[in-house]
This record gives structure tokens, C-alpha cells and sequence, in this order.
């Protein structure tokens, strides 16, 4: 009797089926810190990079696929997974007279078969905003769009077609971002121009958030210091001059940068004390209006009436980009008794959580976020023409102050902060109607 043993590695990515998934277009990828998800199908992660490229931190950057699989042949068994590198990218230095754009080197690290082996993504002459994967794909911001601070920029590949639409999110006035940096892919790709294109998307944000690092760095006033050195003084004394300096500047960064710890003086404690008796969980307000029937779309706004500014944790709130599938939406189809049972997920984050999954609100101020009812996570087959949606779930953290007043140690002992807040939230209820 023979032993039947489970799929290959490379029977089950190779397959037709997973070909053709990556190829049906009409999927948007999200891009949460430094792992890539599909917003219609958030169970699994598609990519993973080791740094996170809106931060820019690195010198160069990997891309991982993740690969999953089934332990046994039958269709049955537990889904394992494992990270296959297929593409790092670095900054390329070159000096041309004739182009002076910047370029990113994307180097395919698998067979030639499943990724390209070299790459480079070009700037265009003013900035990120626009650049040209060589014989693969050219992004844009169209005309009529570029005088928008949140217009997307468009992918379009060597023939002329758009292959996805990228929704930029907003930085504010300390860097952060506003929201998470999404992809749309409009057009049908094979697997291995699909991983060119997210990598062609993370090398763009990276390089972009590179140069906006760049800008902040005082170096031309050390050169301006250099040059003014060497026209008074001889070299040597340059030198010491110089280097004295560069310690007295690196000892006034080291001892300015924030501490792992936050004290406040009385006057701050006394207003954290009034804060904290006037819990602001009470007066922030969460109301559902549809915005489409096909699919069927609930925009979420959750709308801050305190006298004085809140600070939200993302995580499992209404504004939370998976809230859908993290089951905080109750969905009762018109005459059924119970609401749907629906296919949800327990996520597993960073914490403390970063500047992107914070959201602060002013006083009146208000956030969105819209929840897209679709399989597999509403069973769209039992959901009939009319249902009764409304959210429930509870805050993992709400501050009683602005965004630029919280520290990573604020975060992370959020239990000690007097006016850090903890609690339940419901929505009312509204009535939808589906396409």
C-alpha cells in the first residue's frame, strides 16, 4: 500500500489556482507597519518586509511572499506557511549629467521565473511622486489631480493600462501618518508582475520617506561652519575646531532626545487630573450611514464632542481598517432572528502601537473609515435585500489629550495614565439596503 504524502512546496504555489489569484485584479493590499494584507481577505498576510518602509530607518529593504500550504494531500490538515524573499531594494548612487533623477535598485532574489532579477525605479524630476520601473510599469499623479494633497498616483504598465491606483495618506505636522498606505490593483497580473508591482510600491514609499528624512538633516550648516573654518584658521586647527564641535552637537542631540520616561510638573498633573475626571469615551460619538449597495459599503464616524482633544488606539475600534472581520459588526438580516454568524479573526499587533495607528481628534473634529460587506467574511448568500447593521466592541484606548503630547511610555504603561480611558462602545443601529 502506498503512502500518500502532502503537496510540495512548489505544487502548491506554483499551482494554477495561485496564479490565477494573484491575477484576478480588483483586490486592494494594505500596508499595515510592515506586513502587506488584502483588505477583502485579511486572514492571511500576503507580503512582510523587515522594516517598516514608511519609516525609513534602513539602508536597504527586503520583501517577503508568504507562502501558505496544506500539511496533508486531501484537502484537509492544518495551513502552514513560511517567508520566501523575493525582492530586496537599495538606493543606487549614480552621477549623470544627463539624468539627475534619483534611482532605487529592486534585485529579484528567486528564479527568473518567478521574479525579475534587477529592476530600477527612477524619480521622476520632482520628486517620488512619479517614477518609471523600467520596461514594467511608470507611476503618475494626473494633472488635474496634482494641486490635491491626498490625489493618488497612478501605476500604469508598459501598454498604456492602469494596473492599480495607490491611496497615499496624509503625514502630519510631526511626520506621522494620518492613515495606511493602500494599493488598488485595477488590472488582472500574473503572480510574478504582481510582486514586481508591491515591490516597485514599497521601494517608491521608502525612498520617498527617505528624502523627506533627508530634508530635516542640518547639514548644510556644518558645511556652511567647514567652509567658514578653512578661510580664517590652518587646517589643523579646522580639525580640532570641527571635531569639537560634532561632539558638543552630539552631546546636545543625546541629551535632548525624549527619555524612556515622562514626568510631569504639578500645573501638567493637576490638568491630567482634571481630565481624568471627565472621561471622554462618554462624549465621543459613533454614527453609520451606507454609502453604496454593491458592494454594500457602512461608513463609520466617530466624532469627538469634548471640550478638549482625544487621542485613539486604532486597535479594535470602530476606525480600525479590519473592524469588519475582527467581528465588531453585528449584521441581522430583514425578518431573521439572529444576526449572521461571520467568518472573523483574532489579530495579533505591534505594541506599543505606532504614530499610524493612533488617530487624533480636535475638539469637533471627526474620522471615517468605511467596512465593505463581502465574502469570505459576511456570508453574502444569507444576507437578503435588507439588513440591520450596528457596531459593538470596546475602546483599547482612548487619551484625553493630543497626539503630540503622548510618548512611546505613555503607551506602553497606558494603565498607569490618568487620563488614558478604557471601556465600551456601541453604535445605533441603521437599516441597508444591498445591490
Amino acid at each position: 500500500m502506498s503512502t500518500q504524502h502532502p503537496p510540495t512546496y512548489q505544487q502548491v504555489t506554483g499551482s494554477p489556482s495561485s496564479e490565477q489569484h494573484a491575477a484576478s485584479g480588483q483586490e486592494t493590499l494594505v500596508l499595515d507597519g510592515r506586513t502587506i494584507i488584502s483588505a477583502q481577505e485579511p486572514f492571511h498576510v500576503l507580503y512582510e518586509l523587515n522594516t517598516s518602509p514608511c519609516d525609513a530607518i534602513t539602508r536597504a529593504c527586503d520583501l517577503h511572499k508568504v507562502r501558505y500550504q496544506l500539511s496533508r494531500a486531501d484537502g484537509e490538515g492544518q495551513v502552514r506557511n513560511r517567508l520566501d524573499h523575493i525582492y530586496s531594494f537599495k538606493e543606487k548612487s549614480t552621477f549623470s549629467l544627463r539624468d539627475l533623477r534619483k534611482h532605487v535598485l529592486i534585485e529579484g532574489k528567486t528564479s527568473q521565473k518567478r521574479t525579475y532579477k534587477e529592476t530600477l525605479l527612477s524619480s521622476g524630476t520632482t520628486g517620488w511622486t512619479s517614477c518609471t520601473a523600467d520596461r514594467h510599469f511608470t507611476a503618475r499623479i494626473p494633472i488635474t489631480d496634482r494641486l490635491k494633497s491626498s490625489s493618488q498616483i497612478v501605476w500604469k504598465s508598459p501598454d498604456g493600462t492602469t494596473a492599480a491606483l495607490e491611496a497615499r495618506p496624509k503625514r502630519r505636522a510631526d511626520g506621522s501618518l494620518t492613515g495606511l498606505a493602500q494599493l488598488n490593483v485595477e488590472a488582472p497580473l500574473k503572480a510574478k508582475d504582481l510582486d514586481l508591482l508591491v515591490a516597485c510600491w514599497m521601494a517608491r514609499l521608502w525612498r520617498e520617506s527617505k528624502a523627506r528624512l533627508d530634508e530635516q538633516l542640518p547639514s548644510h550648516k556644518c558645511e556652511s561652519l567647514c567652509s567658514l573654518c578653512r578661510v580664517t584658521v590652518p587646517s589643523k586647527v579646522v580639525t580640532g575646531i570641527v571635531a569639537i564641535t560634532l561632539a558638543v552637537s552630539f552631546t546636545i542631540v543625546y541629551v535632548t532626545l525624549p527619555t524612556t520616561r515622562t514626568f510631569y510638573s504639578r500645573a501638567a498633573n493637576a490638568r491630567l487630573k482634571m481630565a481624568a475626571e471627565a472621561n471622554p469615551l462618554d462624549r465621543l460619538t459613533i454614527s453609520l450611514n451606507q454609502t453604496r449597495t454593491s458592494p454594500p459599503t457602512v461608513r463609520v464616524t466617530v466624532t469627538n464632542e469634548n471640550d478638549g482633544p482625544v487621542t485613539i488606539i486604532l486597535y479594535n475600534s470602530p476606525l480600525d481598517s479590519i473592524a469588519l472581520v475582527l467581528g465588531i459588526m453585528s449584521i441581522t438580516p430583514d425578518g431573521a432572528a439572529e444576526p449572521l454568524e461571520l467568518r472573523i479573526m483574532r489579530a495579533s499587533r505591534v505594541w506599543p502601537p505606532g504614530p499610524y495607528s493612533l488617530e487624533g481628534l480636535g475638539p469637533g473634529a471627526s474620522a471615517t473609515n468605511d467596512l465593505v460587506l463581502r465574502e469570505p467574511t459576511v456570508p453574502m448568500d444569507k444576507l437578503g435585500k435588507k439588513a440591520t447593521v450596528f457596531l459593538q466592541g470596546r475602546w483599547m484606548g482612548v487619551f484625553a489629550r493630543a497626539e503630540d503630547k503622548i510618548s512611546r511610555d505613555d503607551l506602553e504603561n497606558i494603565a498607569s495614565q490618568p487620563d488614558a480611558f478604557q471601556g465600551e462602545f456601541k453604535s445605533k443601529s441603521i437599516e441597508i439596503m444591498t445591490g
